[in-house]
């Protein structure tokens, strides 16, 4: 269909077209992709004290009418990153007009398992351009939620809506902690007059020395964390694993499969 029919969904399911931006499906631009639906991450990065807006595609769900979500994986990257890879050819040969662009199309970097720790090491970890929300180890796509789903995160945290009250029966105020839907507070954290600015919004909130810390204000986000999740955090929370173990469990399960494979 027409090729400016670009549309992206936040994760409040809120729909909004996107302007000069185009997919080819071809480089000389005689065909562009139809019913096609990405998957990916919109980021900033900063480079040379510039910020830099991108979007990091890590997944396909359709493919040129086609459902492609229960492929591999693998197959799944190989048409993602050649729909980038044409694109980007379409606008070295000159038959797209990338200057007005409203920010840049990527592929999102993968990493064999036995990289975590190199991953997780400060050198990588001070190259980065934007904050790394932890690792996360890929299953095989299902559509919603998806219980097979192991993210690791330095520090375990949880997205509350953030309601200053005065406290019954005083003065005093005290800053409760609301999750998606819930008329009651989850919990509390210690109130400051910094917080008042974030009243009624969405904050990130790190558990740390039994108590809630503030971590940074989510303006990305209408909404709270969901009861499932702050309990799958809690559970984290309560059975954390290290750095150290991560690493280790991992090094362990490679040299078991490396063991086994010179058997055979």
């Amino acid at each position: 269909e027409d090729k400016n029919n670009i549309y992206m969904i936040d994760r409040n399911n809120d729909v909004f077209q996107i302007k000069y931006l185009w997919f080819p499906e071809v480089p000389d631009c005689t065909n562009h992709l139809e019913n096609t639906l990405l998957d990916g991450e919109f980021v900033i990065d900063k480079v040379d004290n510039k910020e830099i807006y991108r979007y990091l595609v890590y997944d396909i769900v359709c493919y040129n009418n086609e459902n492609v979500s229960q492929q591999p994986f693998t197959k799944r990257m190989e048409k993602y990153q050649n729909i980038i890879k044409v694109r980007n050819e379409a606008v070295i040969k000159g038959h797209i007009d990338d200057r007005s662009k409203p920010f840049s199309i990527r592929a999102k970097d993968f990493w064999d398992l036995s990289a975590v720790s190199e991953l997780l090491g400060d050198k990588f970890q001070s190259q980065l351009l934007h904050e790394s929300d932890g690792l996360i180890f890929q299953p095989p796509y299902i559509s919603g939620r998806s219980w097979r789903i192991l993210k690791w995160k330095t520090d375990n945290t949880i997205d509350f809506q953030l309601i200053i009250a005065n406290k019954r029966k005083s003065r005093e105020k005290e800053a409760l902690l609301y999750l998606n839907n819930m008329r009651e507070p989850f919990s509390s954290m210690h109130y400051s007059s910094k917080l008042d600015q974030y009243h009624n919004k969405i904050i990130e909130c790190s558990y740390q020395n039994k108590q809630w810390m503030f971590y940074r204000h989510r303006s990305d986000k209408t909404y709270a964390n969901a009861k499932a999740t702050a309990d799958g955090v809690m559970n984290a929370i309560k059975h954390s694993i290290s750095k150290d173990l991560l690493c280790s469990i991992i090094n362990d399960d490679i040299a078991y499969a490396n063991y086994l494979l010179e058997l055979n």
